[in-house]
């Protein structure tokens, strides 16, 4: 039996004990969380309190850089805007705009998690969030213009979008949606997950556009025949396409989730996505759980930016030919669809002045200056 002087230091013993327990359960729930897409570190997926309290002054500065910037894109102030990529949760009171190729797919998910339509902690290819029965409770221009008109000028809800770097988001669209069926060297197809309704749909956009090209220039382009667009191809194609009429996994950023009509709260660098995003979760009380950091493709040692040094870089044959041999050893990836002479100036110059509002929106929000030029090196 305990005496009184010893029931103190007992509960003393007890309550460190506990500390000691739920301060190691919690390094163990951070430790198995999965890795984010661009392999951050902890300390980058979890802002500390210290970066939570500069969310408003982020979103500040971000406000007063988007009103110079609609300042000098007035063709974006005058466009009409529909808001048919919008998605909206009234439970947490955050509206967000989806743009393909720019992790939409993630956030599709978690908007179903929060109403419960799917379950959390699960592998986001066991399920289509784009073509989901529920997912029409979940469009924002589902509701009335009043209903819509309330929210937006809700000051207590968060309007977020994701921006991505353009050149990037044009290669990984093309890698995905038009090339990555092709078989590598072993006859293997290089796309090895994704439902067979989305092999359906890189072939119909793939036709799709070689159509387009046909009707254009006279004759479709003779790579299709092999199942494949050439690079060239499709940047040129970008270049003359009406911007309405290309499809949303390639059209500009800045079309789909117009900056200068839709007075977004906050804007997510898609290099810093999981941890800008939980700065959103924390801020409207989403936990974390909710939004998954998985990639629908495998990682590898290869990174889109060693993609983009081999598509648009401004090398010699030879020195494109051994990044290719690099490239190929590592992935088996071929590049039918890329000439070793590479692409050139004047049609990089075409495509990325035809994307300026993209390239000024996503530069101006994220890096200090536009650096075009660091694509024709």
């Amino acid at each position: 039996m305990l005496t009184r002087r010893k029931v103190p230091i007992a509960l003393l013993l007890v309550t460190f004990a506990c500390l000691i327990y739920f301060w190691t359960s919690s390094a163990m729930q951070h430790k198995y969380i999965e890795g984010s897409r661009s392999g951050s570190s902890l300390k980058d997926l979890y802002p500390s309190e210290a970066t939570m309290d500069d969310f408003d002054t982020i979103m500040k500065a971000q406000r007063h850089t988007i009103r110079e910037y609609c300042s000098n894109h007035r063709e974006l102030s005058g466009r009409r805007t529909s808001y048919s990529n919008l998605l909206y949760n009234d439970q947490y009171k955050v509206i967000f705009c989806f743009i393909p190729k720019v992790g939409c797919s993630n956030y599709k998910y978690m908007f179903h998690v929060m109403m419960g339509y799917m379950p959390a902690n699960k592998s986001l290819m066991k399920f289509n969030v784009h073509n989901n029965p529920q997912i029409h409770k979940l469009m924002f221009q589902r509701l009335s213009p009043a209903e819509q008109q309330r929210r937006l000028h809700d000051p207590d809800y968060i309007k977020f979008v994701v921006l991505r770097d353009p050149a990037e988001r044009m290669l990984s669209g093309f890698m995905d949606k038009l090339e990555f069926a092709i078989p590598d060297r072993h006859g293997n197809p290089i796309y090895h997950s994704g439902s067979s309704s989305e092999q359906r749909y890189r072939v119909k956009i793939s036709n799709e556009m070689a159509n387009q090209i046909g009707r254009h220039h006279g004759e479709r382009p003779q790579s299709v025949d092999k199942g494949y667009i050439m690079f060239a191809d499709y940047l040129d194609y970008l270049t003359w396409q009406p911007l309405r009429s290309i499809n949303p996994h390639f059209s500009p950023q800045s079309w789909q989730c117009n900056p200068c009509a839709i007075d977004f709260s906050y804007f997510i660098n898609f290099n810093s996505i999981n941890k800008d995003t939980f700065r959103v979760l924390d801020r409207r009380g989403i936990p974390r759980w909710m939004y998954s950091t998985q990639t629908k493709h495998k990682s590898s040692s290869v990174t889109i930016k060693d993609w983009m040094n081999v598509y648009y870089g401004q090398m010699s044959i030879e020195d494109r030919r051994f990044l290719m041999n690099e490239l190929l050893n590592k992935t088996g990836h071929t590049f039918p669809a890329l000439d070793e002479e590479g692409i050139s100036r004047d049609l990089l110059f075409q495509v990325f002045h035809r994307y300026a509002t993209d390239f000024d929106l996503y530069y101006s929000l994220f890096q200090k200056e536009t650096r075009m030029d660091k694509y024709f090196l």
